[in-house]
């Protein structure tokens, strides 16, 4: 019924502006049926006679956004932009669309623009954040960050971003902070207790080449991290591993050992965890176990291997054919 009354079924003759418009309803009734092919159609009817027509270009530019067409995106916001030069929000649009094509240059003086007039917005200094990030700008990456806590200080994926960006450089007590604040704000979020726990044994190793670790208050609170971030995800390898390493590294080879049998239960054909355990059953003496675990990171390296030459062959005909096909 309502794509009939859009079509205006048995209506009389339209003007020049409300037939445009009634293309762009039964557009819009397409779309929220789940029809977008059919809503994309008519608003680029609607564009072709009324091309300033702002209601049709954004929805045209957010359908090609939802198909991962990015430049047919970044094309519309910037012509509605030639139309409505103050639309704020639609600068930031067109840097979200340029920003997962990856012209991060033009995504960071898209997000300028904004943030030079809204300078406490803060969702836009996070995207200047992560922006800067992507083109090695670390120091503006980390003050758009800040800028953005300082705005919103319950954003716990800018807060992530900015400790990893603080590991990245070596500051690793001010990533531990950072993510202590996150566990405040999301206790149950596995991800933070891994990545504190590896922060606090890369900070009691502080730098030494050395294997064995004491059992010391910082290891020990990285320990309790990681048994509650498996607690909270009993299917999360990297906790597993994290886990399984810290016990190894500090001579608790049987109580490891469970840990990277837990990890060869979950990703079987991972070569690596095969040889760990190769070497904790080599320690404790089974050497059966040992060899058989050895035996089976070899055949795991050797298919790996056979693997990525088949790929490559794969690859090397696809360019092959192209070639043939571009002549």
């Amino acid at each position: 019924p309502v794509l009939a009354l859009m079509a205006n079924i048995g209506a009389g003759e339209m003007n020049a502006e409300g037939e445009p418009q009634q293309h762009f309803w039964l557009g819009y009734a397409y779309e929220n049926k789940g029809m977008p092919a059919n809503a994309m159609r008519l608003y680029r009817r609607v564009l072709k006679e009324l091309p300033d027509h702002d209601d049709a270009l954004l929805r045209l530019a957010a359908l090609h956004v939802d198909e991962k067409e990015y430049r047919e995106a970044v094309d519309l916001y910037r012509k509605y932009l030639e139309f409505y030069p103050e639309a704020d929000r639609v600068r930031y649009f067109l840097g979200n669309a340029l920003l997962h094509m990856r012209g991060y240059q033009d995504a960071i003086a898209t997000y300028q623009q904004v943030a030079a007039k809204r300078p406490d917005w803060a969702a836009i200094h996070g995207r200047l954040g992560y922006a800067y990030l992507m083109t090695g700008r670390l120091d503006q990456a980390a003050e758009a960050y800040r800028r953005t806590l300082a705005l919103n200080p319950d954003s716990t994926l800018v807060r992530y971003q900015l400790a990893r960006l603080y590991e990245s450089e070596g500051q690793l007590q001010t990533a531990a902070a950072e993510y202590r604040t996150l566990l405040e704000q999301a206790p149950a979020e596995p991800q933070y207790h891994i990545r504190l726990a590896d922060l606090l044994i890369e900070e009691e190793v502080n730098g030494q080449m050395t294997v064995l670790l004491e059992q010391t208050p910082r290891t020990q609170q990285a320990e309790v991290h990681l048994r509650r971030a498996i607690d909270l995800d009993p299917n999360r390898v990297q906790g597993y591993w994290s886990m399984g390493l810290l016990l190894a590294r500090q001579n608790r080879y049987r109580e490891a050992l469970v840990h990277f049998e837990k990890i060869a239960a979950l990703t079987p054909q991972d070569p690596q965890v095969h040889a760990c355990l190769g070497n904790l059953y080599e320690r404790l003496g089974s050497d059966a176990q040992a060899q058989e675990r050895f035996e089976r990171y070899n055949q795991f390296k050797r298919e790996r291997r056979l693997q990525g030459k088949a790929r490559a062959e794969v690859e090397k005909n696809l360019e092959l054919v192209q070639q043939i096909l571009g002549q």
